[in-house]
């Protein structure tokens, strides 16, 4: 698996394999500015599924609203708050559907 070589040096002229990734160094930053898009536009969804934003905030070409940092942030005040929330809820309750009061089942689509 790609994700678990390490490259030291000049190495990547002498690499043989027959992977479809590129390994020099514009390859490895073109792979991490597209893994960058694919997690932002996952909290794009879990922000739009919590009601937070909305798809009218996303940019013209429809592109997420979210940098790295403010992804972070969202993290720290949206679903860390939610999740407490959550856990202090099951431990009030004795007898409750984990369903009801999950607080991400609009991103996962889950029915009660």
């Amino acid at each position: 698996d790609e994700r678990y070589m390490l490259r030291l040096g000049a190495g990547e002229r002498d690499l043989q394999t027959t992977s479809k990734h590129d390994f020099t160094k514009t390859g490895r930053v073109a792979h991490i500015l597209s893994r960058r898009a694919e997690l932002l536009e996952i909290v794009q969804c879990l922000s739009e599924s919590l009601g937070v934003s909305g798809a009218a905030e996303r940019g013209v070409d429809g592109s997420p609203s979210y940098t790295c940092e403010t992804a972070g942030y969202f993290n720290m005040h949206h679903i860390q708050k939610r999740i407490v929330m959550f856990e202090e809820k099951l431990q009030e309750e004795e007898k409750v559907a984990v369903g009801s009061i999950f607080p991400f089942k609009r991103y996962f689509v889950l029915d009660d």
